[in-house]
């Protein structure tokens, strides 16, 4: 601990004095501490339905993003590639939770321009929308929807279901 130089008289002896031998002990329970607390943050977040939901949501947007890799922004139809780019709900999430994991609601959308800026470009992404879904697929969408009230399971099988899309699409992609 000290990092001086100390012959070892005895095939135990691991610190050169009993200050060094303290302060190792007092290392060795914060590492325990700092672990058991790394455990009982992951068990908490594995039970807590926000956090899983956030998860999710990260994974469904990576998945969306990966879809439309190739694609143009759906509202302004820009390709520049030194953009970032955000997976854009038509129907907010805050305001249609029910259609926070539609994949119809969803689309490759240019983060600061329009998803920022102009609040989802709403006008141009629904003429887009309409393009690219047809105007049956457009008309279920903004039609009413029952609420969802996801279960923890839900949620979960939601994100693992994402998540063997999103390696899939990432398999095909690099064949």
């Amino acid at each position: 601990m000290c990092k001086q130089d100390f012959d070892q008289y005895q095939s135990t002896q691991v610190v050169c004095s009993p200050v060094c031998a303290l302060e190792l002990t007092k290392e060795k329970a914060a590492r325990t501490r700092k672990s058991v607390t790394r455990q009982m943050r992951a068990d908490f977040n594995a039970k807590d339905r926000s956090y899983q939901l956030k998860k999710a949501q990260e994974v469904f947007n990576a998945f969306i993003r990966e879809r439309d890799k190739d694609s143009p922004c759906i509202s302004c139809g820009t390709t520049d590639q030194s953009l970032r780019y955000d997976a854009g709900h038509y129907r907010t999430t805050g305001a249609h939770p029910e259609l926070r994991y539609d994949e119809d609601n969803c689309h490759k959308q240019c983060h600061y321009n329009c998803n920022i800026m102009r609040s989802g470009n709403i006008v141009d992404y629904r003429i887009n929308l309409s393009r690219l879904i047809g105007s049956d697929r457009l008309e279920k969408l903004e039609g009413s929807h029952p609420p969802k009230n996801y279960t923890l399971d839900d949620i979960i099988e939601i994100k693992l279901k994402y998540r063997a899309k999103l390696k899939q699409l990432k398999q095909a992609r690099a064949a």
